[in-house]
């Protein structure tokens, strides 16, 4: 059954309202576990995509509609991930949760160095930053 139908059989689509309390307790269940599922399928992308190149993911999530392709987990990545980055011709995004012992980041906790070796920065041809984002602490 195509997702259209899906979503039309519970009163979501076009010029229709769509009412969670108006649900049988059997389709708020659906939904729900629905929801979860979507929720983990996202988290798990996030997690996998991309290469992982000495304890970083690169990857890109960021794009048009011909980028995503029809692949409705890379936008709710991007959404998730950092929503209005830019498309991996402009940009690259370099993600880790981790340090190199498999111990997970954590702000509040700890306190931590990026460093370069001397004449080893990042090769580019542009403007650069790094951002630290954290739900625990700032960084």
């Amino acid at each position: 059954m195509a997702i259209t139908a899906k979503l039309a059989s519970i009163g979501i689509g076009a010029g229709k309202t769509f009412e969670m309390k108006d649900l049988s307790l059997e389709h708020k269940a659906e939904v729900l576990l629905g929801m979860k599922a979507g929720s983990d399928a996202v988290d798990k992308y996030i997690a996998e995509a991309g290469a992982h190149i000495n304890g970083w993911t690169v990857g890109a999530f960021f794009g048009d509609r011909a980028y995503f392709n029809g692949d409705w987990l890379k936008p709710a990545a991007a959404a998730r991930a950092g929503i209005y980055g830019n498309n991996a011709a402009e940009a690259m995004y370099p993600i880790t949760r981790k340090l190199p012992s498999g111990e997970t980041l954590h702000g509040s906790k700890h306190n931590y160095t990026l460093t370069f070796a001397k004449d080893e920065l990042p090769p580019v041809n542009a403007f650069w930053s790094v951002t630290c984002m954290t739900a625990r602490a700032s960084c």
